[in-house]
């Protein structure tokens, strides 16, 4: 089953307004750093391409049931995901792309209060997290399974299946897939 045919009806159409305001914030973000490396005109260009293609795949966005902080990460990964096709089409690599998903996301995690930011990097390793995460390995998670794993007091999971990697192989982007992971660092960093 394609991801996309998770949504029979797709959660995100009704909520498009409000994707493309959170888009637009972190264009805005970041666009000193996008206009220095690439010149302001480029940068506007790539800026108003990346919407464009951010709202055509709005409907495209898998969405599994009970699971917010998952959606979130399908949801950052398809800003990324257009990025990632607008600069392809001027001749820019994966990499370059990620350098200003980098940013995007710290610039965002940045906007938040620190205790904000706190809150949730603590909230991810309490034990009732953690025991949420034990019950659910090796469960299919709608695209999404992994494994819990233990050792010296320390806890996480390692994936098995990735549904952010089952959809950008589904929208041809299996070669920026790499860097999508590298989101994972820039969050758990800016988290603390």
């Amino acid at each position: 089953m394609l991801l996309s045919e998770v949504n029979a009806v797709n959660y995100y159409v009704p909520k498009k307004t409000r994707l493309l305001k959170s888009f637009d914030k972190t264009a805005n973000l970041i666009r000193d750093y996008v206009v220095l490396r690439y010149g302001e005109k480029l940068a506007d260009t790539l800026s108003q391409k990346a919407r464009q293609k951010y709202e055509q795949l709005i409907p495209h966005i898998p969405h599994i049931d009970g699971l917010p902080a998952l959606n979130s990460f399908l949801r950052i990964s398809a800003m990324e995901l257009s990025v990632f096709r607008a600069m392809k089409e001027h001749g820019k690599s994966a990499g370059e792309t990620w350098e200003i998903c980098h940013e995007a996301l710290k610039a965002r995690t940045e906007a938040m209060s620190k205790f904000l930011r706190s809150l949730i990097g603590w909230y991810l390793f309490t034990g009732f997290v953690k025991n949420r995460a034990r019950k659910m390995s090796g469960r299919d998670l709608g695209g999404f399974t992994f494994e819990y794993v233990e050792e010296e007091g320390d806890w996480g999971v390692n994936y098995r299946r990735c549904a952010i990697y089952d959809f950008l192989k589904e929208q041809d982007a299996e070669d920026f897939s790499p860097y999508v992971c590298l989101s994972d660092m820039t969050l758990s960093n800016a988290m603390g």
